[in-house]
């Protein structure tokens, strides 16, 4: 018996007149061309590690075309000078057609089979003169798992792929799970690589004196494959302490975590274990900054260190005292605390700009290295507002993200300077600053109007500019309302009542004279209630009180272009009169609800 060698090699001859060398190419539907010539090389290999073949042996061969015949032939396989086997005799195979080539062999009562890609014979293209195929079970086929190195806490798993069947690798490793009479979930532990052949992995944290039961497993595009399961057992000690120090977690600028695991106890008793640290190598019991007492006993161990220095670079080592006074230690580690960073905050976005008010969105970006205790916005109206020297501040409380803040107490018609902010410990952190100016009497209003009221705290009246001016009667001229409010605030609920009041009645638009013969159907009340502009609704018919201001503050000032006409107020009269106002010369009217007078819509905000 000979061991298989890496190829085994089929010579196939065509009866053609002459030999070119062949160039691999797939470039016509994944079909490898191969050009005419005198034979072509089949290229062999297998995926079985484990096989021994012998010196000769024979195997069947189909060439099946693709909607065609199938073409089946033996072939014998003998051993070269070169140790590759070689086949005996030569087999015709189709020109310009499609085929497939199937080899089926049977070593050592296993069976084994290969398939190629689809082929075809053309002088169109140059083609490949080697194709390469697989000898496979059809099956993945894994060794049992080996243990070797295996200490108190580890252990080296090693295992063989010797067939892939047929497919790449995918995924390989082992599961491992602890035995006893608790039952617990499988580790997976994946191994890297596709490759057949042996692979292994170093286990680590393991229990001493516990038995482990380990399959490995395998798996392809097909199938996935497990091994038997076989078993070992840690060692209870070796006689030695073998203390670690593991890395250090949880860093900030002024504490860590650092711990410490016994890979093996030596079969001593512990009245004491803990950290070392300093800012110098090599620190131990007597010559350190400082170092931690977590008690007695053998388990791992975890200290949180606090009070270091920001920036600063510490090493550390685990330590455990028996109780007969001798010490143990654990290799030196070394971490740096975080240096001290402030939080890192956006622009502050305007939302809204009112009288006295304004409404930002901003967002912390980086809390930095230690966690925000207040945030919000600071303005000015001197460039750079700061927490020390700002017209108005802002506290939306700690965390990160976005956050809301509203600024109030501020003077109309006056330009701002603004900053986001964020504190901690590590200092503050401003964002890029933005200017805006407050809204005032005469001012633009936030849906578009001009600003005719301040109420002297967050907010005011608007009222639209003279392209929404319209001419109407104010309604019914011969039943009472009841919007008899003149107060400043009271003209949307006045507006309210006229609205209801009509909307009760039967198709008014429509049929006005079941109010009176002069009356058109328009209604000053509806067109405010019914108006909108820029996305707001919220518009009235301004009430007495309104009205004058409206007519003082902006008409006077020379703002709105109001014409001197008369208009109305949503104020009621009587029964067949509401209040109007004349803009020549400022007096109120007592007008007819069917003179059709002036209309502008007003909103609160």
């Amino acid at each position: 018996m000979k061991a298989l060698k890496n190829n085994i090699n089929i010579i196939i001859v065509l009866c053609l007149s002459a030999a070119l060398f062949l160039v691999f190419s797939c470039e016509k539907d994944d079909v490898i061309l191969i050009e005419p010539l005198m034979s072509f090389q089949i290229s062999i290999s297998s995926n079985d590690s484990k096989l021994e073949y012998p010196d000769s042996f024979k195997a069947k061969l189909e060439i099946e075309v693709i909607d065609g015949n199938t073409i089946t032939d033996s072939i014998d396989f003998i051993i070269q000078d070169s140790s590759a086997h070689r086949s005996k005799g030569n087999i015709e195979v189709p020109i310009d057609k499609r085929f497939v080539l199937k080899v089926y062999t049977e070593i050592e009562d296993i069976e084994l089979y290969s398939i190629s890609d689809t082929l075809e014979i053309t002088s169109d293209i140059e083609g490949a003169k080697i194709v390469k195929m697989i000898l496979t079970r059809g099956i993945i086929v894994i060794g049992d798992p080996q243990f070797s190195s295996i200490t108190t806490t580890t252990a080296i798993l090693s295992s063989e792929i010797e067939d892939n069947g047929g497919y790449e690798i995918e995924s390989k490793g082992f599961t491992i799970i602890e035995d006893g009479p608790t039952a617990t979930a499988d580790d997976e532990i994946i191994v890297s690589g596709s490759n057949l052949g042996s692979y292994q992995t170093i286990v680590n944290g393991l229990i001493p004196g516990t038995t482990y039961n380990v399959r490995a497993f395998a798996s392809n595009s097909n199938e996935y494959v497990e091994s038997d399961e076989r078993s070992f057992t840690t060692p209870t000690t070796t006689g030695t302490v073998n203390l670690i120090t593991n890395s250090a977690t949880a860093i900030t600028t002024n504490s860590a975590n650092v711990s410490g695991a016994f890979l093996d106890d030596g079969a001593q008793v512990f009245i004491a274990k803990g950290i070392i640290y300093a800012t110098f190598t090599s620190p131990d019991l007597m010559n350190n900054e400082g170092l931690t007492d977590v008690g007695a006993g053998n388990t791992d161990f975890e200290s949180s260190i606090a009070g270091l220095f920001e920036d600063t670079q510490y090493y550390a080592v685990a330590y455990a005292t028996n109780e007969n006074g001798d010490s143990f230690f654990g290799n030196e580690i070394t971490f740096n605390t975080l240096p001290l960073i402030p939080p890192t905050v956006t622009t502050p976005t305007i939302n809204d700009i009112f009288l006295h008010t304004v409404l930002f969105t901003g967002e912390i970006t980086s809390e930095g290295t230690m966690p925000i205790t207040a945030k919000g916005v600071v303005c000015g109206q001197s460039p750079s507002p700061s927490l020390e020297i700002n017209d108005a501040i802002t506290d939306e409380g700690g965390g990160v993200g976005d956050f809301s803040s509203q600024v109030t107490g501020l003077e109309t018609n006056t330009s701002y300077f603004a900053r986001a902010y964020a504190v901690s410990e590590a200092g503050v952190g401003y964002g890029n600053e933005i200017s805006f100016t407050t809204i005032g009497i005469g001012g633009n209003g936030p849906a578009g109007g001009i600003v005719f009221y301040d109420d002297g705290v967050s907010g005011g009246m608007e009222v639209v500019v003279d392209n929404y001016e319209v001419n109407m009667q104010w309604g019914c001229a011969t039943l009472q309302t009841n919007a008899i409010n003149t107060f400043v605030g009271s003209g949307h609920t006045n507006t309210e009542a006229i609205v209801a009041f009509h909307n009760d009645l039967v198709d008014y638009a429509l049929d006005p004279t079941q109010c009176s013969g002069t009356n058109d159907g328009t209604v000053a009340a509806w067109y405010c209630n019914q108006f909108e502009l820029n996305g707001h609704t919220d518009w009235f018919l301004p009430s007495e009180d309104e009205l004058n201001l409206i007519y003082t503050n902006l008409h006077v000032a020379g703002y709105g272009n109001f014409t001197e006409d008369y208009y109305w107020s949503s104020t009621e009269v009587t029964d067949i009169r509401a209040r109007a106002l004349d803009f020549w010369k400022g007096l109120y009217i007592d007008g007819d609800k069917t003179s059709a007078y002036k209309v502008r819509p007003v909103r609160k905000f």
